[in-house]
């Protein structure tokens, strides 16, 4: 779907959240809920 939405000029993006994708460790284990907040809002204002 990502590479259908770019090839119309749109911006796509997404990201790793910790405990998803390639990071290490428990599969869906979140060790700090207020630090994955900060990370999504700091990737998030990158975005225009």
């Amino acid at each position: 779907i990502a590479k259908r939405i770019a090839a119309e000029g749109y911006g796509v993006f997404a990201m790793d959240y910790p405990g998803f994708g390639l990071s290490q460790g428990l599969h869906g284990y979140i060790p700090s809920f207020d630090e994955l907040v900060e990370d999504v809002i700091e990737q998030y204002t990158k975005i225009k």
